[in-house]
């Protein structure tokens, strides 16, 4: 378990369980079980630029606004809230002599992660912009991956050793809800 107080975000209590099972000398079965806290970076909550944005109908100047300024209030944009995540995972290790490999699945739930929004029509704010975006707690996502490593080591002496490492990854991220 792990209590976190935050001055502007209020208090968060954590947990973690993991496992790891011997099922032979050597193969592993490992896995875990937790939640998730993340507050918004300091860039999400109070950056603040201009730009231009070239497209094939020409030159759109463009407001980031900052989540806590009176523009961003203005469009009813909220105050950002910390994204919260569900977290599993499950997989198998292996070493055989020289060789070792392991292999991991993965589920990630977070609520409420913050996305930049699309272009909303900007032209009557008098900040010679045509267009303002900005952070929101825009979406909830599940995320689904596998994580594979092969790895081999052979030592030739004392000072001579060879390795060779495949690592691999396969996740897909699905937008279950738009808020």
């Amino acid at each position: 378990l792990r209590f976190e107080n935050y001055s502007d975000f209020g208090n968060t209590l954590n947990y973690k369980f993991a496992y790891r099972l011997r099922l032979t000398d050597q193969i592993n079965m490992r896995g875990s079980w937790s939640s998730g806290f993340r507050a918004p970076s300091l860039a999400q909550i109070y950056f603040n630029t201009n730009f231009t944005n070239f497209n094939s109908g020409g030159a759109t100047e463009v407001l980031l606004s900052a989540n806590e300024s009176a523009v961003t209030k203005g469009f009813g944009i909220e105050k950002l809230n910390e994204e919260k995540s569900m977290n599993s995972s499950v997989g198998f290790t292996a070493n055989f002599g020289k060789f070792s490999a392991t292999i991991d699945g993965y589920m990630v739930h977070v609520k409420d992660r913050i996305v930049l929004t699309g272009y909303f029509d900007a032209s009557n704010l008098g900040q010679n912009v045509d267009e303002a975006q900005f952070f929101v707690n825009g979406v909830n996502t599940l995320t689904k991956g596998v994580d594979l490593v092969l790895a081999w080591k052979k030592s030739f002496s004392n000072d001579t050793k060879f390795g060779a490492t495949f690592v691999g990854n396969y996740n897909k991220m699905e937008v279950l809800k738009v808020n």
